[in-house]
């Protein structure tokens, strides 16, 4: 499925996030399709819950990524 997205795509991860690490993200960058334009972003000093642990990295992480 995610090598026939063309699309601009964020990956957002947490770096403490222990059911899906940082690496198993980068694969999921790695296989998106060749025109995706996909971005990482990856937030520190969070768990799972990003949104609640740190609200305003994932606003910024979020802006930037639809200003590009």
């Amino acid at each position: 499925m995610l090598r026939s997205m063309c699309i601009p795509t964020l990956i957002l991860t947490e770096r403490q996030a222990s059911w899906a690490n940082v690496e198993q993200h980068r694969a999921m960058q790695g296989l998106t399709g060749p025109d995706a334009g996909d971005v990482l972003e990856v937030i520190k000093d969070s768990g799972h819950m990003v949104p609640i642990e740190r609200p305003a990295e994932l606003a910024q992480a979020l802006l930037g990524w639809l200003a590009r």
